[in-house]
């Protein structure tokens, strides 16, 4: 068990993708505020676990979200190589951060996202039916768990679909972990190099959508078009990625639960929960936030000195048994609601309406499409995202009953 004086290396490396290392539950038993080594700048910070220390940490006014800070604990190469800019707000503080993301609130509101429920469900009728034409044996990341974000989000904003794989490949590329600076800075480049065009064509000819109305706080003098591009940039990967990986790690909780699987299908009500539940237990940004301290501040007791970095450990808090009683177990009734994967306080995730309405109509409109749903290879061959910003799959062969 480690101590007071063991320096760990972070992240460590899983070796089941839906499991904690045991030491990060030792350490938030014994030690839930430690000091451990950043492995991609090599510099020490500080580890908080317990998930209430993470949520005073992410609301604290006195930590900063911005990688130029100095003490900050890089995430990645890419974001060490990065400059600053301005309309990457999730990588922002107040009153930046603000002056963005209150450009793009409304967008992603309760109500603004219901309506897009017809377009969703006819997309996910339409893959389905695909598939069905196609199978019974298909990889369902390639066929359907990648398809169904991107689609929705070049629709919601603007962008053309057919241009899909090059934005994920450049998006996937920002994302590795073990990438160095140059391959990553350079793909954060291509993908802004593609869509400055794109939005100054939005700008000139704007139609319906949501960078069309982004573009036009140009001319307001609101933002300029540089800064409208790096927004564009921040929700084209988002879009892309996060719920493409909850959607095939969703399909292999409940494929591993057949129980479960059969209760949720027998249950619409429980449809709602078992995405929380989802979320809950996968934590798909599972490298988590990180900090710096601008000033010294005190949490939990432990004093924090100005210029120390602070990792806020999401994944484990969401492990953390005395918020969530058998952290471990997969339950979809357990209903989660106040989980932290998609952060929490004012860099609370934008798209999680977005992602939440996703999944949930796969949930209600897909599985009911294949039954007998199940793997076609080996559980441990699943080619897992360990490697990755974003937790996920590479691919899932599924096959099914005709």
């Amino acid at each position: 068990m480690p101590d007071q004086m063991t320096m760990i290396d972070f992240p460590v490396a899983r070796t089941d993708p839906f499991m904690m290392p045991d030491i990060y539950m030792q350490l938030q038993r014994d030690h839930p505020i430690c000091k451990v080594r950043n492995t991609v700048d090599g510099q020490e910070a500080w580890l908080l676990t317990r998930y209430n220390d993470v949520r005073d940490m992410l609301v604290h006014p006195n930590l900063s979200a911005e990688p130029s800070t100095p003490g900050y604990p890089q995430m990645t190469a890419g974001h060490a190589a990065a400059p600053k800019r301005a309309g990457d707000f999730v990588f922002l503080d107040d009153p930046e951060h603000a002056r963005f993301r209150n450009l793009l609130t409304r967008e992603f509101l309760v109500r603004s996202v219901e309506g897009l429920r017809p377009k969703i469900e006819a997309l996910i009728d339409r893959l389905a039916d695909g598939m069905l034409k196609k199978g019974p044996t298909l990889d369902l990341v390639a066929e359907f768990a990648l398809p169904v974000p991107s689609m929705v989000i070049c629709d919601l904003l603007g962008v053309p679909y057919d241009d899909h794989e090059t934005i994920q490949d450049l998006t996937a590329s920002r994302m590795k972990l073990n990438n160095d600076g140059k391959k990553a800075y350079g793909a954060a480049e291509d993908l802004i190099s593609y869509l400055d065009p794109i939005v100054a064509d939005k700008e000139k000819h704007p139609t319906d959508d949501l960078l069309s109305r982004l573009a036009a706080n140009v001319a307001k003098g609101v933002v300029n078009h540089q800064e409208v591009v790096h927004m564009a940039r921040l929700l084209v990967s988002a879009g892309h990625e996060t719920t493409a990986n909850l959607i095939a790690l969703g399909t292999i909780l409940l494929l591993r639960h057949p129980d479960q699987f059969a209760d949720l299908m027998a249950d619409p009500a429980l449809t709602a929960g078992a995405v929380e539940e989802m979320l809950r237990y996968t934590t798909i940004v599972h490298a988590t936030p990180r900090r710096a301290a601008l000033a010294d501040i005190e949490i939990a007791g432990h004093i924090f000195r100005k210029g120390e970095g602070i990792i806020p450990f999401t994944a484990g808090a969401n492990r953390d048994p005395s918020v969530f009683p058998d952290p471990n177990r997969f339950h979809i009734r357990r209903n989660p609601r106040n989980h932290l994967s998609f952060n929490y306080g004012p860099h609370h995730c934008l798209g999680a309406n977005l992602a939440r309405l996703e999944m949930q109509i796969v949930i209600q409109r897909f599985y009911r499409r294949f039954p007998g749903l199940a793997f076609a290879i080996p559980y441990d061959e699943i080619p897992f995202k360990l490697d990755s910003l974003m937790l996920g799959a590479y691919s899932l062969p599924v096959t099914w009953n005709r």
